[in-house]
């Protein structure tokens, strides 16, 4: 009997020990689908207006539908709109992240030289880290201008993730230092601007809601045991704009378009098996 006892309390302490390792195994395990949210937030519309509504109108409303719906989301921010708007980057940054999304919104930074998008990383890093009291460790480029020789820029800056538009893999990745565009030897997160067509909304599709591109980036990625949704977005994209020219595929999902698309999206994924993530806790699921 007293060795039936001790027979039953050792199986009683494996399987304890057993279960406790499977859910250290599960607790471990990274699996899943993670939703990122960035914002570039920048003038309206450059470089064709010099106006600021997206600040002014698109951010509260942003902010508004991430609240209700628990979203944590990334802000990459120009050095000249956080200059004019230092309170209102500290309130995001409060909840959020702040990245970085260069000093201007101007001509493409491979048109500038080494040295200039140096000083322009240098200036606009120095300015976000001294309102946000925080590094800046993710970089979008403004009209995801990027090359291998700013991955080096930033890499020398300590940044993170550098997440403009899809070059390469959609699928985050680490670049070969030869040629950013394939995955390689660099410290440096590679991340998607947007794996879906045309950002999130897609332009020429307007029958598509931006659940049905949703549902197609997870489709993409059945093979994945990490699935990853990226969705990039202007806050101008939350205002009704005017634009001049031939602009009208733009005007169109302005407004309540973009309000209604993503109102709808966020609603779809409330009750779902989702993790909304930014941009530098992407670096470390995949580090």
């Amino acid at each position: 009997m007293r060795y039936r006892k001790i027979s039953i309390v050792l199986t009683a302490i494996i399987l304890v020990l057993a279960f406790s390792g499977l859910y250290r195994c599960l607790s471990d395990d990274e699996s899943g689908t993670y939703v990122l949210l960035t914002i570039d937030t920048e003038r309206d519309f450059p470089p064709y207006l010099d106006t600021y509504q997206g600040i002014d109108v698109g951010i509260p409303i942003i902010l508004g539908l991430f609240e209700e719906y628990g979203v944590n989301g990334t802000f990459l921010v120009t050095g000249n709109v956080a200059n004019y708007y230092p309170e209102l980057v500290r309130e995001i940054s409060s909840n959020h992240e702040i990245g970085n999304h260069s000093l201007y919104h101007d001509e493409p930074l491979y048109s500038l030289s080494y040295e200039e998008n140096y000083l322009r990383i240098d200036e606009s890093t120095r300015i976000l880290e001294e309102i946000t009291g925080k590094n800046i460790t993710s970089f979008r480029s403004p009209g995801h201008s990027c090359d291998s020789e700013l991955l080096e820029i930033l890499e020398s800056f300590g940044y993170l993730v550098e997440a403009s538009a899809y070059k390469g893999d959609s699928y985050p990745y680490y670049p070969s230092c030869d040629d950013w565009t394939k995955a390689g030897e660099m410290e440096i997160l590679r991340v998607p601007v947007s794996n879906a067509p045309n950002y999130f909304y897609p332009f020429f599709f307007y029958e598509e809601s931006w659940v049905d591109a949703y549902l197609k980036v997870i489709e993409g990625q059945i093979d994945k045991d990490i699935k990853v949704v990226v969705i990039g977005m202007h806050p101008w994209e939350f205002c009704d704009l005017e634009i001049d020219g031939d602009f009208e595929s733009t005007e169109r999902i302005c407004g309540s378009e973009t309000i209604n698309k993503l109102t709808e999206l966020l609603e779809y994924l409330e009750d779902k098996d989702i993790e909304y993530i930014t941009l530098s806790q992407a670096y470390e699921l995949f580090s």
